[in-house]
């Protein structure tokens, strides 16, 4: 796993990089900071009378926060690429806490499942937009491979779960 997730760093650090991509990739990841985009998206979703949805998304990140920072992260304690490669320098705030696995990851396949759930249409652009914050995170160099992958994984089954138990 550590060949697979340093070959994928060092490939974006040494061939993917440059200033307009990462201007592009601090826009994409800023926008899953504190579940932003997924906060915004809740509270148009409440305005527009769509409580049931409002509160799902909600409710869902609640729980991945919960499961993934209170639980899962406190246990693996993996360290961030650039505290293990002191030559990956990185252009945003240095994050805080264990890098696996990713919450932005986490929350943005979590939210992508809900929306999908309640429209179906608009899943298409949930799933390509949390593909992109996921991106962002590994282009940024906060995280590694494998932290975004299982993050992706972790999101979906909680998104999945909360459907099953909450919803239906």
């Amino acid at each position: 796993m550590n060949f697979l997730d340093d070959s994928i760093l060092y490939f974006i650090n040494d061939k993917l990089t440059n200033p307009r991509r990462e201007r592009v990739m601090r826009i994409i990841t800023r926008l899953g900071d504190f579940c932003f985009i997924w906060i915004a998206y809740g509270i148009v979703a409440f305005i527009r009378g769509e409580r049931e949805l409002s509160f799902a998304l909600v409710g869902v990140m609640l729980f991945i926060n919960a499961i993934n920072n209170g639980f899962i992260k406190a246990i693996f304690r993996r360290n961030r690429p650039f505290e293990d490669h002191p030559d990956i320098h990185i252009s945003i705030p240095n994050p805080y806490g264990s890098s696996f696995p990713s919450g932005h990851s986490a929350n943005g396949f979590g939210c992508a499942v809900i929306i999908m759930h309640y429209y179906p249409q608009f899943g298409f652009f949930s799933l390509i937009f949390a593909s992109l914050i996921a991106f962002s995170r590994m282009f940024l160099r906060v995280h590694y491979f494998t932290d975004v992958v299982f993050g992706a994984i972790v999101g979906t089954l909680i998104g999945i779960a909360y459907i099953t138990v909450m919803i239906l």
